[in-house]
């Protein structure tokens, strides 16, 4: 329990930190939203790889300001006002309430159900870009090399700060350039429409299933049709037209 509690600490966190960054791409603050553009627009064109360990460095030095002379932590900022009153009230729960025996196991079975839907997820992805490049979908994987080699040219030519820097310039004004815009994951749709090795496994046993049945009925009307046709057929026919004709 104990580990599972700091586990949903942290994705807590991370959760808040998406839907922060999803605030600021749907312009639910303008001028939250505008001061992030112009950063954006800022780091993309100056950046270099001193950076990284600098903006380290500043988030250190500002949580230690935080903790010994009173500002806000940087947890706060990116954490709304319900999502603090939620998380408090959470941890109080947890402080005053003494589970069962009962609800600790459906509260791991849950867990485990979580862990194992997000592996499978996450194989399932890994296995559809590996089906790219084997050409399990022929024409899928004819797209996705057509549009790797339009990029590989795209890259040589322009440089790619720019090619950053219009992206993101893009995605943080699609939603102020049109309200209504809903949110696409080209990517995610494009894999999508590949099987796993899963689904793969599964469509060979539907095929194989299907060609036995269609080769029992192909030999189970041949059968039918041997019996109607072969040669006891006419010589049945000739012996009762011979008895007719005697017999008449």
């Amino acid at each position: 329990m104990q580990n599972f509690k700091r586990v949903y600490a942290l994705a807590t966190v991370a959760m808040s930190l998406g839907l922060w960054v999803q605030r600021i791409y749907n312009w639910e603050n303008r001028a939250k939203s505008a001061i992030a553009l112009l950063m954006y627009i800022f780091v993309v064109v100056s950046f270099e790889l001193y950076m990284v360990p600098m903006f380290a460095a500043i988030v250190i030095i500002y949580e230690f300001l935080a903790r010994w002379v009173g500002f806000k932590p940087f947890e706060t900022w990116i954490m709304n006002a319900d999502q603090q009153d939620q998380v408090s009230k959470e941890e109080d729960n947890e402080d005053s309430e003494d589970f069962s025996l009962t609800a600790k196991m459906k509260m791991v079975l849950g867990v485990c159900q979580t862990v194992q839907n997000s592996l499978d997820i996450v194989a399932s992805y890994c296995e559809r870009v590996k089906n790219v490049f084997n050409w399990t979908i022929p024409f899928l994987s004819f797209m996705a090399a057509s549009v790797l080699i339009t990029g590989t040219i795209v890259v040589y030519f322009v440089p790619l700060r720019w090619i950053i820097l219009a992206w993101g310039c893009n995605k943080l004004t699609v939603k102020l350039r049109n309200p209504e815009y809903e949110e696409n994951q080209e990517l995610l749709n494009f894999l999508s429409r590949l099987p796993s090795d899963v689904e793969l496994n599964q469509m060979r046993v539907i095929t194989k299933d299907s060609s036995k049945r269609s080769n029992t009925n192909s030999k189970s009307f041949e059968s039918q049709t041997s019996q109607v046709e072969g040669p006891d057929w006419y010589k049945t026919f000739l012996l009762n037209l011979i008895n007719l004709i005697f017999l008449s």
